[in-house]
């Protein structure tokens, strides 16, 4: 009797401590939309719509995992977007050649590694900023990719590699089943170890860090290549689910992570928010989207809505950073 009571204790103290953090408001924000948008069409909320939006999530979600932990060290990474899209092309040309998925797979990873080395590099360097070294490095890959496709898709005709979009496990599509795995795995990594604390420290104060023996260099290095490599995996996936790549295939999608990361609560300035903010963010953002295509509207509205709620995401930002700023000079 007394265990139960204990776990009772806990499960209470947690979510005690969830309804104070920005994730449960948001939780009640996205249960707000989702409810609106049921009453505009009551096909809202019907399995095959839920199964487009998991699946439009999986590739921006996975992008939006490298990209939370680059913005929680303070280092935002414009060039993901380009680098999946290359990993997709990538995977494609290496499965087209007669190679199998694994092998192709693996190359396309080491190929996202290299591109997130390439990064650190002029990064930590030549003391590029990264929003300049990455926004380079992401026109780098995108010419890359046009060059050799000339513009055109590339069919990929591995049945194995193929079935990944149709695959369901758990009642969810694989895409997104892999994509939460991410978020959880780096949730435990960013909450419960010495390197994640040694990213908040990175993004929060350098300064403090570097005094604390962090290596700042050594940090960034392997949050690029990390960012890389899943950006990489994204790109992989969605080849596979499409059946084909093309060099404009992930265009974009780095904005929409960062958008979903920053509605999450995960600070553009770095050394705040968590990977489960930013997996509630994403939610938020793909359920808002789909909503206004429900409701009739062009997708044009999406790109528009999507911009407002990154300024609506920044702002918040802004005023959650003064008011650290001034509970700290009131200590």
């Amino acid at each position: 009797m007394d265990d139960y009571m204990k776990i009772g204790r806990i499960i209470n103290k947690s979510i005690r401590k969830f309804a104070r953090e920005k994730g449960f408001a948001l939780l009640l924000v996205l249960i707000a939309v989702i409810t609106l948008f049921q009453i505009i069409n009551k096909h809202y909320l019907s399995v095959n719509n839920i199964r487009n939006i998991l699946i439009a999530a999986s590739l921006s979600g996975t992008l939006a995992v490298g990209i939370g932990c680059m913005l929680i060290a303070g280092m935002p990474d414009l060039s993901a977007g380009a680098v999946g899209c290359m990993g997709g092309l990538l995977m494609a040309l290496f499965l087209r050649s007669g190679m199998g998925w694994v092998p192709a797979m693996v190359l396309s990873l080491i190929y996202g590694a290299i591109a997130g080395a390439m990064n650190a590099f002029f990064i930590n360097q030549f003391r590029m900023m990264p929003f300049i070294a990455t926004l380079a490095m992401s026109s780098v890959w995108r010419g890359m990719g046009n060059i050799i496709t000339d513009n055109q898709s590339i069919a990929i005709s591995n049945v194995v590699f193929n079935n990944i979009g149709s695959t369901w496990v758990l009642g969810m599509p694989l895409p997104f089943v892999i994509m939460l795995c991410l978020y959880i795995i780096y949730g435990l990594i960013l909450k419960y170890t010495k390197f994640g604390r040694s990213i908040y420290m990175v993004g929060g104060n350098r300064m403090a860090a570097r005094l604390a023996g962090i290596s700042i260099k050594k940090v960034m290095t392997i949050l690029m290549i990390n960012c890389s490599v899943i950006a990489s995996l994204g790109g992989a996936i969605l080849a596979g689910r499409m059946h084909s790549a093309h060099p404009s295939s992930v265009h974009g999608t780095q904005l929409t992570g960062i958008i979903a990361s920053c509605l999450g609560g995960i600070s553009f300035g770095g050394g705040a928010g968590g990977m489960l903010g930013g997996f509630i963010g994403l939610m938020l953002l793909n359920f808002f989207n789909n909503g206004l295509t429900i409701a009739g509207l062009s997708s044009y509205w999406q790109i528009v809505a999507s911009g407002l709620l990154l300024i609506l995401a920044l702002t918040v930002d802004y005023i959650n950073g003064r008011v650290r700023l001034r509970v700290l000079k009131v200590k």
